[in-house]
């Protein structure tokens, strides 16, 4: 233990991965600044308290349990919910990886076409095509010229397939040509869920520039993007699929939120290539902690109302918090069990077992050893709620507050010493 007017444990500082002495000192500055104490107990109180639930849930004794049987019995929870979710969806067990793939795709069709996000036009994304024509797209889609190209191709799609196949110099090509784009080439559209066809992706796989995972998104574009890669295990795959899917759902209304705001700003030029090039968008730092979009973005969806500021920006919709683990549970029953769990984590002297629901399923999927489990999603999300919580304490709230109004005109970077 570390003495920090109180008994400060360890748990979090090894559950985020830093050494007892580098977290005492954040959380001291932090506490000095806020004039706040005990956020991190509290916090630390409550995860350990779903914890004891959760374990007593898995028919585990919480005092006297290993790291190593836990993680055992995570994995055969969710071997039972990967069955359960199957069944929902109607994926055979017989199915390889790309009909899963593209089952979980269509199953989430529906849902992301609700979700009215706010993203470039489709005709000023295929002018930008037009303007920047990505050659080795259309070599490896087989095509004779661009322009028949842009003619049967979606644009979304071929968008996000450029993404994928064109070197850095078509991107800096693109983001030029972004420059050009004006607040009536935006518009609010349903977001949209892109299934590679196995057909095409093997057309195209040969020419990729990058290395990408099954699922992932272009926010200023509204797509989600799923390609039917060939995987040798798929125990936990539909339960992975089916929560990154919801995951990047709520990242691209995250960012959409951010674009809807800046729409008017004369550098949007600017906040579309931070969304375009980067996983997070950062605003201000405030003592030595970078505070992100996505934070603000958090913090103004508890609101019981928008401020005036904001109000006629954005809506509440525009700040919905997806709840990947209840929204999964909505589909099946059986999967109850991982609501909650995405902040929660049993800590020992050797080892940190995440209960984080894709944290656990990666785990399945990739048949991992306890010593090399993932935490990096628990991590992710219990670093942006202690942050979350300094910052709704006075005198953060006062800067947040500030910021998010400097947010309503042209954005400048801060520093609160």
């Amino acid at each position: 233990m570390v003495e920090k007017g109180g008994v400060l444990t360890k748990y979090l500082s090894r559950l985020l991965g830093v050494s007892d002495a580098t977290f005492a000192r954040r959380i001291d500055l932090l506490e000095h600044a806020s004039l706040q104490t005990g956020i991190d107990i509290r916090l630390t109180t409550s995860i350990r308290y779903t914890l004891v639930q959760k374990m007593a849930e898995l028919q585990l004794d919480p005092h006297d349990t290993t790291a190593n049987e836990l993680f055992h019995a995570l994995n055969v929870k969710a071997t039972g919910s990967e069955i359960s979710l199957r069944n929902a969806l109607n994926i055979r067990s017989i199915d390889e990886s790309t009909a899963i793939l593209e089952k979980v795709a269509d199953h989430f069709q529906s849902f992301a076409k609700a979700q009215k996000v706010w993203s470039i036009k489709k005709t000023a994304l295929k002018k930008l095509l037009k303007e920047t024509p990505p050659h080795r797209t259309m070599k490896a889609l087989h095509y004779r010229s661009h322009a028949s190209m842009l003619k049967r191709e979606s644009a979304t799609e071929l968008y996000a397939l450029a993404t994928l196949i064109e070197g850095e110099s078509y991107k800096h090509k693109l983001m030029s040509a972004m420059k050009k784009l004006r607040p009536s080439d935006f518009e609010e559209r349903p977001l949209e869920i892109v299934c590679i066809s196995e057909k095409r992706w093997k057309q195209i796989k040969a020419s990729l520039k990058v290395h990408t995972v099954p699922v992932f998104s272009l926010p200023e574009s509204s797509t989600l993007i799923v390609i039917p890669v060939s995987i040798a295990g798929t125990n936990g795959l539909a339960l992975l699929s089916a929560a990154l899917v919801l995951k990047e759902i709520r990242h691209i209304k995250e960012h959409a939120a951010y674009l809807k705001l800046k729409t008017l700003d004369p550098h949007l030029h600017e906040h579309i290539e931070i969304i375009a090039l980067h996983g997070r968008i950062p605003l201000f730092t405030l003592h030595d902690e970078q505070v992100y979009w996505h934070h603000l973005h958090h913090l103004l969806g508890r609101l019981p109302e928008l401020p005036d500021h904001i109000g006629p920006h954005m809506s509440q919709k525009d700040l919905e918090w997806i709840n990947i683990e209840a929204h999964l549970t909505g589909i099946s029953k059986d999967l109850a069990f991982w609501v909650d769990t995405h902040n929660v984590a049993f800590v020992s002297d050797d080892h940190v077992v995440s209960l984080h629901l894709i944290d656990v399923v990666m785990n399945l999927l990739y048949n991992t050893p306890l010593a090399q489990a993932s935490t990096v999603f628990v991590r992710e999300v219990v670093a942006d709620e202690l942050l979350e919580s300094y910052l709704e304490a006075q005198p953060f709230r006062r800067f947040v507050d500030e910021h998010t109004y400097k947010l309503t005109d042209i954005e400048i970077e801060i520093l609160y010493a």
